[in-house]
């Protein structure tokens, strides 16, 4: 027990030694590493337009109530909902995106003194009588650090608004050279040791700079790619959720250029709506496994190819992409359906849109094109055998050019420790 207690200490430190400038405000390690009990593997991180905030030196003001709210709501320990919300002992950020574009200030990390129903039942049954008269039992140890999480958390949003460098805005005519789209490029807004990332952005001006409301969802689409090139902001692979007032009545054209956008930044964009609104979450993975190889073209040249799969315990696949190193990184969300056997042996089957994601008007007719990564093509297939996976890229409509195929094959191996 020592050890993990050394561990979990040592673990804290670094990520206090990395944060940027008087940002660490407030972190707590006791429920990240917790002997018998598997690290989960995801981690969600709320970052906050600094935009939205208003600077705050006596009492809180009501102008920061909005916010406030949707993250004391959605970090309610005792909601029924939480369940559905976090793993056990999850690890969560919070972060400021100053509003000068310099970084990321971080105001909490830790992980939620949160165990499943089965565990609690689990503790329930193994708890002395003894133990339970006197209140020392796990149960009761945990049911308090909830009680107090939250005033830790309220004062986290406090600290949000009273942050000890005071910065000036400033005005950008592009969103790929906002302060958002900056602080975000400033450094990684997560550390992989704790797991896959799952991010939420509370801003209500995301995206105003562009001016695309009359423009027709392929332009829309075709405006966020390039942006996104410019912006050269690499996620890592997250999904993504934007929540803000003034997002409730986000026309289509700004839901295209923003998907578009953080698709081409390596984030998969799920929604984005008012903090009232309830918001369509997936189960954090049961486990996450990662593979490095080659996929063959049909020019019979070869290029890198790496797979992160993750499966929640129903089998749906999630936080899961396949990145392709070709003139770029183009990292493409993997979704469908994961069914294994007891030998260690699984089959995928897909949701028959796969690299449609990057068209100019995806759920419209296919369009396949060697522009598009994969050619567009809809059909992912593969088979998990132990450590290898063997797979193909296909499309019954495909045509390639210089070859008498319509599917591209790749062959990867397990990397166990592997980050990406």
């Amino acid at each position: 027990m020592i050890l993990f207690r050394l561990i979990a200490i040592s673990a804290l430190f670094l990520i206090c030694v990395f944060s940027t400038e008087a940002t660490a405000r407030f972190a707590d390690d006791k429920y990240c590493l917790v002997l018998d009990h598997d690290q989960p593997a995801r981690q969600s991180v709320f970052i906050l337009d600094e935009r939205d905030i208003i600077p705050e030196t006596g009492k809180a003001l009501s102008e920061n109530l909005p916010w406030r709210r949707f993250l004391l709501d959605f970090l309610d320990l005792k909601s029924n909902e939480v369940h559905q919300r976090f793993a056990p002992r999850e690890h969560v950020t919070i972060l400021v995106a100053r509003k000068d574009g310099s970084g990321l200030a971080q105001t909490l990390a830790g992980c939620l003194p949160l165990y499943s129903v089965e565990e609690v039942a689990q503790l329930r049954e193994e708890e002395s009588s003894l133990s339970v008269f006197f209140g020392s039992n796990k149960r009761a140890e945990i049911e308090d650090d909830q009680e107090t999480f939250k005033p830790k958390l309220s004062k986290a949003l406090l600290d949000s608004a009273r942050l000890e460098e005071q910065v000036e805005g400033f005005h950008s005519d592009s969103f790929s050279d906002s302060s958002l789209i900056r602080s975000l490029a400033s450094r990684p807004a997560y550390e992989a040791q704790w797991g896959v990332p799952r991010i939420f952005i509370y801003s209500t001006s995301i995206g105003v700079e562009s001016d695309i409301a009359e423009f027709d969802i392929p332009s829309a689409r075709e405006a966020g790619f390039w942006e996104a090139k410019d912006a050269r902001l690499n996620m890592g692979g997250v999904e993504l959720f934007v929540i803000g007032p003034k997002n409730r009545d986000a026309g289509p054209a700004q839901s295209a250029f923003l998907s578009a956008f953080f698709l081409g930044s390596q984030a998969d964009l799920r929604s984005v709506t008012s903090p009232s609104t309830s918001l369509a979450l997936s189960a954090p993975p049961a486990h996450v496994r990662r593979f490095v190889g080659e996929i063959l073209f049909a020019e019979n040249y070869s290029y890198p190819l790496r797979l992160r799969m993750g499966a929640d315990h129903n089998g749906n696949v999630v936080a899961s992409w396949l990145m392709l190193q070709r003139e770029g990184a183009h990292w493409t969300p993997v979704r469908g359906v994961l069914t294994c056997d007891a030998r260690e042996q699984c089959n995928y089957l897909n949701d028959g849109e796969f690299a449609q994601i990057w068209s100019l008007m995806p759920g419209g007719p296919p369009e396949l094109s060697t522009d598009l990564p994969y050619a567009g093509m809809r059909d992912l297939s593969f088979k998990i055998r132990k450590r290898d996976v063997e797979g193909s890229i296909s499309d019954a409509l495909a045509e390639l050019s210089q070859s008498d195929t319509n599917s591209f094959t790749f062959s990867l191996v397990e990397q166990e420790k592997a980050n990406f």
